[in-house]
């Protein structure tokens, strides 16, 4: 099995147990925030949503600092 299909497996678990949404891209889906989340941003809220970013090259991490 390569890192890549290990990672894969291993976001597989976090996603069927709820540990995490599914993968998207910030940029054309927006960050997943649950009905409530939304309805308190809406209304002045500030509901924290924590991101972790993937990255599909080992190279972009050295970038983004």
């Amino acid at each position: 099995m390569t890192v890549n299909e290990e990672f894969l497996a291993w976001l597989k678990v976090g996603i069927s147990n709820g540990w995490c949404s599914r993968m998207v891209c910030e940029t054309h889906d927006g960050v997943p925030k649950s009905e409530i989340e939304e309805d308190s941003y809406q209304n002045g809220g500030d509901p924290c949503v924590h991101i972790v970013r993937i990255y599909l090259d080992i190279d972009l991490d050295k970038q983004d600092k």
